[in-house]
């Protein structure tokens, strides 16, 4: 109950603990210090924050006493109506059941609205949503061998020995020499006492903590008074290169991906570590992602887990080469390639080597080996835990600095390679223009190349999942068969890529149809969850979980044939009856749309392409457009930011983003152009809105 903690008491107890912590401090190791440490925070919990032990039959959140004292007077009701059997005790019963269901309804719609204007916490409304869709209902019954498996700890050990069977094991006896590399060595990392309680006070209260108990709320509440003594430890960790034992341990969260739920092959396992761990592997990202900006060392084809770019970034720059390709009447052979469980592969050793070829030396690089060294992991389903396992390689998912140790593995994959290679994280695209047999036999050697580095660096290719896409128009074009791991690649007339439907001749039909099937079911799902609640609460979840499914990367597949848009907007005027209640066909679906103050789906896309251009203008994004955005020679009425339309010969590069994008930022007003935030750019362009939701 912390509305009710004593938190003044904690504060003062915390401060006179940490001032005699950083006094004793230097005779003591690491383990020590954080024992010491968790034990007071876990003693501050049980001596000032009052628990109760709520009732398991009114366990709802919104049910208050009086809802309480009519349930219970129905209850009685019916105990009475089914002794006696008089008719009117049972009508005095039926009308009390509809009393408090009325009552029950109210009081949940009220609860639901209250959560929009929620300050403290604006994820409530989400969490409650996400509680009620069908995939929350954690791991279903699981299959091995024929048999099945129910019980919570039966399939926590089976997804453990999942998790566990795909570590690799690594030769250290073939480990490439990478030399000691031109890099220069990054800086010994200082940790600084405000740096540790900015960090603590931007700590999210409602996250989960890890598998010390310590709360994040907690730690936020003692922000100021403890980050002395976290940061003594933090300093003292990575000056010896030793991490407490119990950062090395993760309560580890089956998450399904896609396939069928009872294979254990089909989770993927997100690992939940301590959050004073979390918050020193933050310190240490930082200095390592500083040191390999300032050296330049990450590839330009990656894109993922980087300030400044994303997935639209990445598909902006795909879509525009192979649209170009088309518009040409050429053809490009692209292959989509699948790293087989590539995070938890990830061999420790061979790490730890590229590492310190970039120049992560010296303590920093210690501590990482001290990191990734000597895990363990227990798998937790229902409550119930599996045996704890040893994490012999890999980076963990879920933890601050795995993404980035990850990015430095596959860092020089692309090297040696002819061909056009673009990076998501273990997302890998490998494409060539093909204009002859010599491009496929090219394109095939550079797959041929792609097969040593995985030999190499103990990786692996899933070459079952991976898909080549010929992109062409050509009544004939150049076939050819590639070959990965003596397997054939299948050949597909569209596929998937960062979440879009990529077709061979980038018709974006496919892709439209999938988001508007899912974003109808999205809307029918908010219908029948939140139907009785206020306007505002329906039209914040048709903009949370309904919409988006519209507009992720529409700024690349946004179409200009009218059937498509229609289609978008259907769902929009679909949503709106739906939140009015208003089904009649007498009635104008689109002035509902306009009654609730949504902008259409179109200007909203237009509103996207003109504010990625602005974003590419004042280097928001890391995008080179040097050779697409260039300015006229002549000037020319407007603003003078205009740039040059690109030629095209085709529709599908006349509509593509730089083209399209280019033609609406030349039409901007200099007044918007002109504007300081990307946030006034955007409002000068939409203008203020009807209704404010």
């Amino acid at each position: 109950m912390w509305k009710q903690a004593d938190t003044t008491q904690i504060r003062q107890d915390t401060v006179k603990f940490s001032t005699e912590f950083c006094l004793n401090s230097t005779e003591r190791c690491v383990d020590d210090m954080w024992e010491e440490i968790s034990s007071h925070l876990n003693s501050m919990v049980e001596n000032h924050v009052p628990t109760k032990q709520a009732s398991l039959k009114f366990h709802q959140p919104w049910v208050d006493s009086k809802l309480k004292k009519l349930s219970r007077r129905k209850h009685r009701a019916w105990k009475r109506a089914k002794k006696s059997k008089k008719p009117a005790h049972l009508a005095y019963f039926k009308k009390l059941k509809k009393q408090t269901q009325k009552a029950n309804r109210n009081a949940y719609y009220s609860y639901v609205s209250d959560m929009v204007s929620d300050v403290t916490d604006r994820n409530k409304l989400w969490r409650l949503i996400k509680s009620k869709k069908c995939d929350s209902t954690g791991v279903s019954p699981l299959k091995k061998e024929g048999l099945t498996y129910s019980d919570s700890r039966d399939k926590a050990e089976l997804l453990n020995d999942q998790f566990c069977s795909v570590f690799t094991k690594e030769d250290l006896a073939t480990t490439p020499d990478l030399g000691s590399g031109s890099y220069p060595s990054a800086p010994d990392i200082v940790v600084s006492v405000p740096g540790v309680a900015k960090l603590l006070q931007n700590l999210n209260p409602n996250k989960a903590s890890g598998p010390d108990g310590i709360s994040c709320r907690l730690l936020k509440m003692v922000a100021n008074e403890v980050a002395p003594a976290l940061t003594v430890l933090y300093n003292k960790s990575l000056e010896t290169g030793i991490i407490p034992q119990a950062w090395k341990h993760a309560l580890v969260q089956p998450i399904f991906k896609k396939g069928e739920r009872s294979n254990p092959a089909n989770y993927r396992p997100i690992s939940l570590t301590c959050v004073c761990c979390k918050m020193l592997e933050h310190i240490v990202r930082t200095s390592v992602s500083d040191h390999l900006a300032l050296s330049n060392v990450l590839s330009d084809a990656q894109h993922g887990f980087r300030k400044r770019r994303s997935c639209e970034t990445q598909l902006l720059l795909t879509i525009n080469d192979l649209a170009s390709t088309l518009d040409n009447g050429g053809q490009t052979d692209v292959v989509l390639l699948d790293f087989e469980k590539a995070f938890d592969k990830v061999p420790h050793q061979r790490l730890l080597s590229k590492l310190s070829y970039y120049g992560i030396r010296s303590n920093t690089l210690t501590w990482i080996s001290a990191f990734l060294s000597e895990r363990t992991q227990e798998v937790v389903v229902g409550g119930q835990h599996s045996t704890s396992a040893p994490v012999t390689s890999g980076v963990p998912q879920g933890s601050v600095l795995g993404p980035l140790l990850f990015l430095v593995y596959i860092n020089d994959l692309p090297h040696n390679i002819k061909s056009s290679i673009r990076l998501f994280a273990d997302d890998t695209m490998l494409s060539r223009v093909i204009d002859s047999t010599t491009d496929t036999n090219l394109l095939q050697a550079d797959l041929m190349l792609l097969e040593e580095w995985e030999k190499r660096w103990q990786m692996s290719f899933n070459a079952g999942k991976c898909l080549l896409l010929r992109v062409t128009r050509k009544q004939k074009p150049i076939e050819a068969k590639y070959i990965l791991h003596n397997q054939i690649l299948e050949c597909v007339a569209s596929a998937k890529y960062l979440g879009l439907e990529i077709a061979s001749d980038l018709n974006w039909g496919k892709h439209i149809h999938n988001c508007t099937t899912k974003a109808n079911r999205a809307s029918a799902f908010a219908y029948r969850n939140i139907k009785g609640s206020p306007t505002r609460v329906q039209v914040r979840c048709y903009k949370g979980i309904v919409r988006p499914l519209m507009e992720y990367a529409s700024t690349v597949w946004d179409p200009h044939q009218a059937n498509h848009t229609n289609l978008l907007e259907r769902v929009q005027r679909r949503s709106a009856r739906r939140i009015l209640h208003n089904f009649s066909r007498t009635c104008s679906a689109s002035a509902m749309v306009r009654q609730l103050g949504l902008q259409t789906l179109e200007s909203r896309r237009t509103t996207a392409k003109a504010s990625m251009i602005y974003k590419m203008v004042n280097d928001i994004v890391d995008i080179d457009t040097s050779h697409i955005l260039i300015k006229p020679k002549r000037a020319t009425r407007g603003h003078a930011n205009k740039f040059m339309v690109p030629h095209t010969r085709t529709n599908v590069l006349l509509y593509s983003f730089f083209p399209s994008a280019i033609r609406i930022w030349n039409s901007v007003p200099n007044s918007v152009i002109s504007a300081t935030t990307i946030d006034s750019f955007q409002a000068g362009l939409a203008g203020p809105p009807a209704v404010d939701y």
